[in-house]
């Protein structure tokens, strides 16, 4: 009797980039597959997905799922730009600038998320949130953002079907789905921030709020601690209520200040940090701050698996930026 040949089995990473795409019902005239994801385009601006190969992490094995959507082409990085670019990263979502590896003159939207077998259903919701937000974002957006610094939308064609003329519906989750979510009040309140602030008094962090309104925390930072900040008075100009999240380091950038926070969203996501890039940083009131804003829509997507995120994002810039000596001090990005 012959056996029968078996499928070999589909790693996590992978997962979550098939249902993503299966989700949003992706017309394959208008995508391209690769080996480890696809592009796409909803309309004017490709959209890249992907899935790294895994790593192992305590005897877990894990994989990073990123999407980068062309946004911006021939963009001179001037000090005026580069501060144009900040002032829209302090209103990000949850995704930031990042300059295309394939030209520095490019910019792009990019976010990435870590997954192993125990997150794959939770990953993919919040992940596929933020794919779509991305493109409709950037189609929204691309040619608005393009004029103000000035640069060029990086619009393009798909190699066999061309120019897309009719948007897909799936860049329509902005004004269908998310603003008429974000009209209510905050979908978070005392036992979403009860919650997290239990873990974080756990991990011996001085920490404040919990009432529903919001919560702050401060975690170690060498000598010094960075800021932590969860609110939900804060509405996104764009997309309504939802929830706001900061993470503030006790430094100022050396140098010119927009192309060191640019910087660090290339630097966090092509290393190993093991924390969400579903944000940007930018130079905020208060400094250099990583900003994260979640709509309504995202509400009940593992908000302390999110908020843990921050924690490591703070070891892994004291241990990759400061401690690494990577032209940086204490107190100076």
């Amino acid at each position: 009797m012959r056996s029968k040949s078996r499928t070999p089995d589909v790693d996590p990473g992978l997962q979550v980039i098939q249902r993503v795409y299966k989700a949003m019902n992706v017309d394959q005239k208008w995508s391209i597959g690769e080996e480890r994801g696809f592009v796409w385009w909803g309309k004017d601006f490709a959209q890249h997905l992907w899935a790294e190969p895994g790593f192992d992490d305590s005897g877990f094995m894990v994989y990073r799922v990123h999407a980068r959507c062309d946004l911006l082409k021939q963009f001179v990085p001037s000090a005026e730009n580069l501060k144009k670019l900040n002032a829209l990263s302090t209103l990000a979502s949850l995704s930031g600038f990042a300059r295309d590896g394939r030209s520095p003159d490019r910019i792009q939207l990019a976010t990435s998320m870590y997954v192993h077998s125990k997150t794959v259903e939770w990953v993919t919701r919040l992940f596929g949130f933020a794919v779509a937000i991305q493109a409709a974002q950037a189609q929204i957006q691309g040619s608005l953002v393009a004029d103000l610094v000035g640069a060029e939308p990086d619009i393009s064609p798909h190699p066999l079907a061309g120019f897309r003329r009719e948007a897909d519906d799936m860049l329509n989750v902005i004004p269908d789905l998310v603003v008429p979510t974000g009209e209510g009040k905050s979908k978070w309140g005392k036992t979403d921030f009860n919650v997290v602030l239990q873990a974080f008094t756990e991990q011996g962090f001085m920490c404040s709020g919990g009432d529903g309104l919001g919560l702050t925390a401060e975690f170690p930072f060498l000598s010094f601690t960075s800021l932590f900040q969860a609110v939900i008075d804060e509405p996104h100009p764009q997309l309504g209520n939802g929830l706001l999240l900061r993470l503030t380091l006790p430094s100022k950038p050396d140098g010119d200040p927009y192309e060191r926070v640019l910087y660090l969203n290339e630097l966090e996501l092509k290393s190993l940090t093991l924390s969400h890039m579903l944000g940007s940083w930018c130079v905020g009131s208060l400094g250099v701050t990583f900003v994260a804003f979640f709509p309504n829509a995202t509400h009940d997507l593992n908000f302390i698996n999110v908020a843990l995120s921050m924690v490591l994002r703070a070891r892994w810039v004291v241990a990759r930026v400061f401690a690494s000596g990577c032209g940086t001090r204490p107190g100076v990005l």
